[in-house]
């Protein structure tokens, strides 16, 4: 849980209500929004609640503290189990990230357990977006629900919307993308890296579904934002483009050109890098052509 959650499951437990718990100390509004993850508290509000509430900051921390590392357990368990193929144990840790989410309605556990169903699904030959919309609608509704709900993101947000983009239609995403550039700031070096990832995510939606329209427009953002250390930008949205006019007038391209355009991954010792770029073109290929 986020600070906001801990403080609101602990205040819950104690009977105050949000008026009761601010009465003398600040207005209302303060405390529901930082529960609801619309702003940070300062520490000088957080330790007067703490204080009402009879609580030791140390107490409060470590509950955070524990949740953050037992959740990063999860994601580290999960991400192990998909390099080994151990598809029997991903089946029981799904089980289990679904057990969490009901007893803490937390979302990253059913980030989690949405993660491990995908990749289960996705072991069917028969696998397809489209389909797995049709199969999962309520957990896919669940996702739309929390992203629509949140106000300010952060890096959980981000990666919750750029992994589950395939799901949504367009229109939802143009509406989120308006939402988030409120929340992205050229001058937050985090925040741009954020931002980036989740465009190069967004270009390979619409190659995967036909929106090339906005690939252009997709690349020249990312050239802006571009600097040396994230150079990677540049050269996957120029490759993005280039399919994309492959897939627009049914011709391809000469090899080469492709070779060039990739070719820094080779530079830099990212061989894997490259070849999953010419499977994805293959694959694009075989789709649409």
């Amino acid at each position: 849980m986020e600070q906001g959650e801990v403080l609101k499951k602990l205040r819950t437990e104690r009977g105050f209500s949000q008026e009761k718990l601010t009465e003398g100390i600040c207005a209302r509004s303060t405390l529901a929004t930082f529960e609801n993850k619309g702003s940070y508290l300062s520490v000088e509000l957080c330790s007067k609640f703490l204080d009402r509430l009879n609580i030791r900051a140390d107490m409060y921390f470590n509950l955070i503290s524990e949740d953050f590392d037992s959740k990063r357990t999860g994601f580290d368990r999960l991400k192990n189990l998909i390099d080994k193929d151990d598809n029997d144990n991903i089946v029981d840790q799904k089980n289990y990230f679904h057990s969490k989410y009901t007893a803490t309605k937390d979302i990253y556990w059913f980030h989690l357990y949405f993660l491990a169903v995908e990749h289960l699904e996705s072991l069917n030959n028969e696998f397809s977006y489209e389909n797995f919309k049709i199969d999962y609608v309520k957990e896919i509704d669940v996702l739309k629900s929390y992203l629509y709900k949140v106000a300010n993101w952060g890096s959980f947000e981000f990666a919750l919307f750029s992994n589950s983009l395939w799901y949504f239609e367009l229109d939802l995403i143009l509406t989120i993308n308006k939402k988030i550039k409120k929340s992205f700031s050229v001058a937050n070096q985090s925040s741009q890296t954020l931002y980036g990832k989740h465009l190069l995510n967004f270009g390979f939606y619409c190659l995967e579904f036909g929106h090339h329209q906005l690939i252009d427009e997709i690349k020249n953002t990312l050239f802006a934002m571009a600097g040396y250390d994230n150079i990677h930008w540049k050269i996957l949205s120029t490759y993005q483009l280039a399919l994309s006019q492959e897939l627009l007038t049914g011709k391809k391209s000469e090899n080469d050109r492709f070779e060039i355009i990739i070719e820094p991954y080779y530079l830099f010792k990212e061989e894997h890098y490259a070849e999953e770029l010419k499977k994805y073109r293959n694959r694009m290929h075989t789709k649409f052509l």
